[in-house]
């Protein structure tokens, strides 16, 4: 009986211990979020058909992080990483850097061709405000990449050959697959697709298809920001959704953007990987921030809105309600 006794808090120790080794070893599915990120970057990059995509158009463009404030540490590894991946010959870099005191000129000198720019305590909607249409202009830029500087690109990834797809496939938009995305959508092509719900417009569901029958990218009405190509049309048009005073960390932007933009050709290409590490605490190999302030204000949310809803009236002439314009 003693033994009996002793048996059972052994055995549900021993079924506990199971319990924890089989979770932690598991994939934790949470949308795009998975225990170990780099697991779903191994996979063959896939292809739209059995031709190289190209297009002989001369582009040039312009990469920008919006927001970047360490020396070092995993987020500068992350930079450093992604820079590497843009050819100095297509495109033109900045990073913009909000700490408060000015980097060291040998860092700044490191990561060159970029430049950096240093303007204490700017948000991050702030930053791409400051990428004007006339600056686009001005510089020729036919492509502008808005990149993160917690996201980091598949090995072999090269942004030049996402603008060439965006060419071939008429795209105004485009994204790679982002692993660690807040939008479950964001990387479901890395399996074939067909119609899948990504979001709500009104009382619509908000659904993706497609690009052929042959590919496995898809045409989008959302493509969340966190490495986003624009050509300088669309550009143009997203910048005008823009008021920092109202929405500082560029919260919500993405949510209105196709509507706002009278429907333009938006596309999540399949070809292409990226890992959004802000998603994943340090443990995992992350970088995720507990900064409250982050979070977009739900009332400022209401109030930025209702400005984007005047703002429509102002460009096109027509009214339009609020659940019409965003999606949540």
């Amino acid at each position: 009986m003693a033994i009996f006794h002793l048996t059972i808090p052994i055995l549900i120790l021993f079924l506990s211990i199971s319990i924890i080794l089989f979770t932690i070893t598991q994939p934790f599915q949470c949308g795009c979020c998975i225990m170990n990120p780099w697991d779903a970057l191994s996979p063959t990059i896939m292809n739209y058909t059995n031709h190289t995509i190209s297009s002989t158009k001369p582009w040039k463009g312009l990469v920008f992080f919006p927001g970047h404030g360490e020396i070092s540490g995993r987020r500068t590894d992350i930079l450093r990483s992604s820079i590497l991946q843009y050819n100095p010959e297509k495109w033109d870099c900045i990073i913009f850097y909000y700490a408060q005191d000015k980097p060291p000129d040998p860092w700044i000198l490191s990561f060159q061709p970029c430049g950096v720019i240093h303007e204490p305590g700017l948000s991050y909607g702030d930053w791409m405000e400051m990428i004007t249409p006339d600056l686009v202009n001005s510089y020729n830029y036919t492509h502008i990449c808005v990149h993160i500087n917690d996201v980091q690109y598949q090995t072999g990834v090269n942004p030049s050959d996402i603008v060439q797809d965006m060419e071939y496939l008429g795209l105004d938009v485009a994204s790679p697959n982002i692993i660690g995305s807040y939008w479950s959508s964001m990387c479901k092509d890395m399996v074939p697709i067909q119609w899948y719900e990504v979001g709500w417009l009104g009382n619509t569901p908000l659904f993706t298809k497609p690009l052929s029958t042959t590919d496995k990218g898809s045409r989008v009405k959302f493509i969340e920001i966190q490495v986003t190509f624009f050509t300088s049309k669309a550009w143009s048009c997203w910048w005008e959704m823009m008021n920092p005073s109202l929405n500082p960390y560029g919260w919500n932007y993405d949510q209105c953007f196709f509507n706002f933009c009278m429907g333009p050709e938006m596309g999540i290409l399949g070809r292409y990987t990226a890992i959004h590490w802000g998603k994943y605490p340090p443990f995992m190999g992350g970088v995720q921030s507990t900064m409250s302030s982050y979070h977009f204000n739900m009332s400022y949310k209401e109030i930025y809105r209702t400005w984007l809803v005047d703002k429509f009236l102002e460009i096109y002439g027509n009214e339009i309600e609020i659940d019409q314009l965003c999606f949540d």
